[in-house]
This record gives structure tokens, C-alpha cells and sequence, in this order.
């Protein structure tokens, strides 16, 4: 799959791996007056594809961005790691 612009924009840590911390989703969360970040659904230390689905706003984005937090602190190279915002793939008007 060739890199496009799209995705250079949506993964701001390639260039910066600071940037996560300015994440809009990230921000919103920690502006909450109460937050409970739960552990993990998966194990994060196998090659792995997963699929993550569930109705709109229940915090999957967030979710995903957290997880980029984590493995950019745990030392992974941010270039290794693609976030692709699907939403309304396979829709033509």
C-alpha cells in the first residue's frame, strides 16, 4: 500500500512522536472530570491483526490512539506504527 498524504496526516509521530500527546482524542479524555482507562483488551506482544468494532462514540479511536501512546513510551519506532481512519470506506456518492 503506497503512503499517501492522508496518512502522513493522520500519524503526526511519524515526524514527531511527541505530537501524540496533542492528539485530539487524547486531549478530550483527559479533560473529562472522570476517567477510567481500562487495561488493554489484547496482549501487545505478538504480531497480531484485530479487528475492533462497536457502535459510534464508544471510544475505539481513543482506544487505538492510547495503545499508539503506549508502544511509542515503550520504545517502538513511531513509523512502525499506522493508524488508518477507515470510516465510510466503500461509499460512493
Amino acid at each position: 500500500m503506497p503512503l499517501t498524504a492522508e496518512h502522513i496526516r493522520e500519524n503526526p509521530w511519524w515526524a514527531d512522536p511527541s505530537s501524540i500527546e496533542t492528539d485530539p482524542h487524547l486531549r478530550r479524555l483527559a479533560a473529562q472530570p472522570l476517567i477510567y482507562e481500562h487495561e488493554f483488551p489484547f496482549e501487545l506482544d505478538e504480531d497480531a491483526v484485530f479487528t475492533l468494532r462497536g457502535p459510534r462514540q464508544v471510544g475505539k479511536t481513543t482506544l487505538l490512539k492510547r495503545i499508539t501512546r503506549h508502544l511509542i513510551e515503550a520504545g517502538i519506532e513511531p513509523r512502525d506504527i499506522l493508524y488508518s481512519d477507515i470510516t465510510g470506506v466503500g461509499i460512493t456518492s
